[in-house]
């Protein structure tokens, strides 16, 4: 999940006094407080705007995938008529090397990219 740098966070929000959180936290905006920020409003719009960068889940469980095509998922997402969209996680049911990188039964991956299509690169994989 990327997170969003103090100098970011001023840019996006504006500070008049370089001081405070939409939220009116004051003192001086440290990654600390950026982390408890979102802890505190994890559920909020501003939250998922800021650090999500959507307003959606982060990341969406869409069921098994099987690999022995060595092929990465096409359909099962959540996008129009079951498109890949980004945030959408798999676990690995058969064994496969799709890209030419063999992922293992139980293996995690997630696209990183809405229709990621076979571009290893635009997949993450959790062994």
């Amino acid at each position: 999940m990327a997170q969003r740098t103090e100098t970011e966070y001023g840019a996006l929000y504006g500070q008049p006094s370089g001081t405070e959180f939409p939220d009116n936290t004051t003192g001086l905006i440290t990654e600390t407080k950026m982390r408890n920020f979102g802890q505190d409003n994890k559920d909020t719009f501003l939250f998922k705007d800021t650090v999500l960068g959507s307003t959606g889940a982060a990341f969406v469980f869409c069921g098994n995938a099987d690999l022995s095509s060595n092929l990465f998922p096409t359909t099962g997402g959540t996008g129009t008529a079951g498109a890949i969209k980004k945030g959408n996680v798999f676990r690995v049911s058969v064994y496969g090397e799709p890209g030419g990188y063999p992922i293992d039964v139980n293996a995690e991956i997630r696209a990183l990219v809405d229709t990621p299509g076979q571009t290893l690169s635009n997949w993450w994989i959790r062994l």
